[in-house]
Formats: structure tokens, C-alpha cells, sequence
């Protein structure tokens, strides 16, 4: 076996794994019930998300293109990386630095959101609507800094500051 072929393996490997990864996805997405505004779906504890920050120009969906995932526009709200006071970095989880972001009015934990990571934000959103315990996503920023997408999630006091203690 030569080079090209070792080449041509590893190449082959690394579509199967994005093909297996984009049907895991598009499966998620497909079983997502259908919304048509965000009181149909969301729960009443999580209309203060949408009322805390408005999206009337819809730019969330152009985010949400971005990713491949724009079936998710009334299930997740934009939080404009401005609307931050403070964004405090607290760990590298398994898979993805974790911050905490601090609003004018709320404390949120923030997931870094890789292209890999897309298909794990969508189970999220599905298992919420199926009413399953999850830690909640709520919507999306960019770090102002590194401009990668963050998931913007609810803030357990004990579970992501206790991250820090058995990372470091």
C-alpha cells in the first residue's frame, strides 16, 4: 500500500464519519414536531427568553443556516454577543471550552459549538420538546472574541462551577 492509498483510506473514513453524522442529524431534525411560534412549543418557563431579548429581524435563522440547523428558528432565541456584560472562561469540558455569561438581568453557562457538536444542540432541542430533563439550550451568541458560536444554556451553580475543580 503507498501513500496515495493510505490517502484515499483516510479520506473515505473521514466522509463516511461526516455522512453518518449529517443522517444522525437530519433524523433529529426530521422527528422535531412542527412549530409555528415559539408559545406553541416552548414551555411557560422559558417565554422570559424570548421577551428578555426580541429577534424581529429574525437573525438567528441566518445563524442557523450557517450551521445547517435553520429548522430550529423557534426553538432557540439570539442573544446579540453585546447584550454581555461579561463572559468569564471556566473550563475546557470533554468536548468544548465552557464559559459563564453574565447579562444585565441573568447568569448563563455558554458551550463552545463546533461543527461537530451541531447534531448534540439538536438532540437537546428534541428532547426538551418531548419533555425529557435536559439541561436547557435557550439560543446562541459568538464569543466576541474567538467568534465561535456558544450555546447559551441555563446556569447550574453546581454543576459548571464545579467543573472547575475536577478539570484543573
Amino acid at each position: 500500500m503507498n501513500n496515495h492509498d493510505n490517502y484515499t483510506t483516510i479520506e473515505v473514513a473521514s466522509q463516511d464519519h461526516h455522512m453518518r453524522q449529517a443522517d444522525r442529524l437530519q433524523r433529529i431534525l426530521n422527528s422535531l414536531k412542527p412549530v409555528y411560534g415559539f408559545e406553541q412549543y416552548l414551555p411557560s418557563s422559558f417565554e422570559w427568553i424570548w421577551m428578555d431579548f426580541p429577534d424581529p429581524d429574525r437573525i438567528i435563522l441566518n445563524h442557523l443556516e450557517v450551521l445547517g440547523i435553520q429548522q430550529l428558528e423557534n426553538r432557540l432565541v439570539w442573544i446579540p454577543p453585546d447584550k454581555f456584560m461579561k463572559i468569564e472562561f471556566l473550563s475546557n469540558g470533554g468536548f468544548a471550552k465552557v464559559y459563564k455569561g453574565i447579562t444585565k438581568r441573568h447568569v448563563f453557562a455558554m458551550k463552545e459549538l463546533k461543527r461537530s457538536m451541531v447534531p448534540e444542540l439538536a438532540l437537546n432541542i428534541f428532547l426538551r420538546s418531548e419533555r425529557v430533563g435536559v439541561v436547557a439550550v435557550y439560543g446562541l451568541t459568538i464569543h466576541p472574541d474567538t467568534r465561535e458560536y456558544l450555546m447559551v444554556m441555563a446556569y447550574g451553580k453546581g454543576t459548571v462551577d464545579s467543573t472547575r475543580h475536577y478539570r484543573h
